[in-house]
């Protein structure tokens, strides 16, 4: 809702598609929220890969295959134990000033995948992989580019990949996409905020809402439907 409050026409665009397929037919089924409502599913995988809720994920390094297109650590484990070399997409400066184009990493070593990083990268999203940009996920196609050759669901490692992917993933989408028609079809976010502002400064007003120096009110429905 942060997102949508910074960009007033998303939020529009988005409680227009609602309001029209379902102010006089009730709630959407599982099978229209998965596959009827095109921006809903824009906006809930732009949120996902801009604010994925877990930031990066920790393995510990057994015997792995990795696939040189790959533009960082997604991993398939198996029950050996050894050394092995991670060869890089592009060549990379050590801290020692060095220029490498792989990596060794041990058995036994703990390796972090910083999805945020990834999700937001602009030398695999593009040059607006920093922007909130719904419209991204209705490009003909979906994601372009080097977003592409990303292992994961949607091109994302929000869920991560593999058979350390979240089993859970189906579930949290519905849940996601229920939460955000609710809140879009009854209540307007203006805010206040600069779209600059750190992702980090949020305020809890009296009622619990989470906001960023944002304005919550309730939106009579007469007002949309002109």
């Amino acid at each position: 809702m942060i997102e949508l409050s910074r960009n007033q026409p998303f939020q529009i665009k988005l409680h227009e598609e609602l309001t029209t397929h379902f102010s006089a037919v009730g709630d959407p089924t599982y099978d229209q929220l998965t596959n009827s409502l095109p921006y809903l599913d824009a906006v809930v995988h732009e949120v996902l890969r801009f604010h994925p809720p877990v930031w990066q994920t920790v393995l510990v390094v057994r015997n792995f295959f990795l696939s040189a297109k790959c533009y960082l650590l997604i991993l398939t484990l198996d029950q050996a134990a050894e050394d092995d070399i991670i060869p890089l997409s592009a060549p990379l400066q050590t801290a020692d000033n060095k220029i490498v184009d792989r990596v060794s990493i041990a058995a036994g070593q703990t390796v972090a995948v910083p999805i945020r990083t990834i999700n937001r990268s602009t030398s695999i999203w593009g040059a607006d992989a920093k922007e909130f940009k719904p419209q991204r996920w209705l490009e003909e196609g979906g994601p372009q580019g080097k977003a592409k050759e990303v292992q994961g669901y949607r091109h994302l490692l929000t869920f991560v990949d593999g058979p350390r992917a979240c089993l859970g993933r189906g579930f949290a989408l519905a849940e996601f996409k229920v939460c955000k028609f609710i809140f879009a079809c009854r209540i307007v976010v203006d805010s206040e905020a600069d779209s600059a502002a750190d992702d980090r400064q949020l305020y809890r007003c009296s009622s619990g809402t989470i906001h960023s120096s944002c304005e919550m009110a309730q939106i009579p429905r007469s007002r949309w439907e002109g």
